[in-house]
């Protein structure tokens, strides 16, 4: 079945590419075009990701509004250190993608700017772990290529245009998007610049697509392995696939291991990228933080329970449902329960249960003419229910057997909905 929404993502992507090359039309060669594009793209990925990750931690702390990117450089530069020890690299306030767009049409310098700026991001490595992955990251980005423009004028007008067009790419949130937008903005360059040379793209690389199912057939049942050949390697996609697929996968992994053994504010990111064998910048690559690694598992591991199919016949279906996915994970459910970050946790908890529910009140619903609200509103009202009973079970520790509690429920609360559901039409029957 075609994703729907994953290809209207990809179709907005590919738009955006398209447009830039307008603009730049005539100025920058296919091959030139692509490092430029894609330097951009990561440019502003990287800035957003840090000041993501910056403002949600100061957020928690209880210092609402903060943005990392209204911040003085001078305030910033005290969490330098602590910063590039967490994420690998740091970015002052001025220098974020953001702060440069908004004032790139003004700057006279702008190609002198971006290039401190890139300058700086790889200098902030030095020494550390992540080094080896900075060093001569925007190599290829060369502002003052005679390719822009003659004249300093013309190429800061290109540089300007091609961080508008950039920013104009809908990429959502770094944890929301549900494409691997690098990924496919590098093949559809490299589609765009295989018809230049009159070659199909395939001569220069495997569609994305095709390398994960590749590396999903060569590594079923897998959760490691210890190296990966790719005899006919050119563009590298297949093995940064097998990377990506096997990296989150681990992380994961790990994850859920560690949290059966411990509670979840005493394990760290070093903690989780030690126990999977990666480095603290492959975990960052994926998450922004561990609450995103959490976000990700209650809305896959809990998802698939509740969505698997047959769908929930009905509320009690939906409620063994749940309660039996928590019993299967005791210890990890627990574990997240007692964190420190328990309302955070709770609220995502809810969204993925409300979910479910809402999709049993429309099944419910069918052949009704009920009311948006009125869906909405039971909908409200069940998850509530549910989710109540569930932590009302967790505070005390999971102790006690709730299965005659649940059946008992179960049965008095028989047909409640749908009849809830004919009295919002009023089609209730005697």
């Amino acid at each position: 079945m075609i994703d729907t929404k994953k290809e209207q993502e990809r179709d907005e992507l590919h738009r955006a590419i398209w447009a830039i090359a307008d603009e730049l039309r005539g100025a920058v060669d296919g091959w030139d075009f692509k490092n430029y594009v894609l330097g951009t793209m990561f440019y502003r990925y990287i800035s957003e990701n840090l000041a993501n990750y910056i403002s949600e931690g100061e957020i928690k702390a209880g210092n609402d509004g903060f943005d990392y990117a209204k911040m003085s450089d001078a305030e910033a530069e005290s969490a330098r250190e602590g910063l590039v020890q967490e994420k690998g690299f740091f970015i002052l306030p001025s220098e974020l993608f953001c702060n440069v767009l908004a004032r790139c049409q003004s700057d006279e310098n702008l190609n002198e700017t971006l290039e401190t700026v890139f300058r700086h991001i790889e200098e902030s490595a030095k020494g550390t772990e992540s080094e080896g992955q900075f060093a001569g990251l925007f190599d290829d980005f060369d502002v003052n290529s005679n390719k822009l423009g003659a004249t300093v004028a013309k190429r800061n007008e290109k540089l300007c245009k091609l961080l508008i067009g950039v920013a104009d790419m809908n990429l959502g949130d770094v944890k929301d998007h549900d494409i691997d937008a690098f990924g496919d903005a590098y093949e559809y360059l490299m589609t765009m610049y295989a018809s230049n040379a009159g070659k199909s793209g395939g001569e220069f690389f495997t569609p994305a697509d095709v390398s994960e199912l590749l590396t999903r057939l060569g590594t079923v049942g897998k959760t490691e392995i210890n190296k990966v050949y790719d005899p006919a390697c050119g563009s590298g996609s297949l093995l940064l696939k097998a990377e990506k697929v096997l990296g989150k996968d681990a992380i994961r992994n790990g994850f859920l291991e560690l949290l059966e053994q411990r509670p979840l504010d005493k394990i760290s990111v070093v903690d989780i990228a030690e126990h999977c064998g990666v480095n603290r910048n492959t975990f960052y690559y994926y998450y922004c933080d561990i609450y995103a690694l959490i976000r990700e598992v209650l809305e896959t591991e809990l998802g698939n329970v509740l969505h698997t199919q047959p769908p929930c016949r009905d509320w009690s279906d939906l409620l063994m449902r749940v309660t039996a996915f928590i019993r299967a994970n005791r210890r990890a459910v627990y574990h997240l329960y007692q964190s420190n970050q328990r309302d955070l946790l709770e609220n995502e908890y809810y969204q993925v249960v409300y979910e479910a529910v809402e999709g049993l009140v429309r099944r419910t619903a069918a052949g009704l003419p009920v009311a948006e609200e009125d869906v909405r509103s039971l909908a409200g009202l069940y998850t509530a229910t549910l989710v109540g009973l569930l932590q009302s079970w967790l505070r005390y520790g999971m102790k006690h057997n709730e299965e005659q509690f649940l059946q008992r429920v179960s049965c008095l609360t028989e047909g409640s909905l749908r009849r809830a559901l004919e009295r919002s039409c009023g089609e209730e029957r005697a």
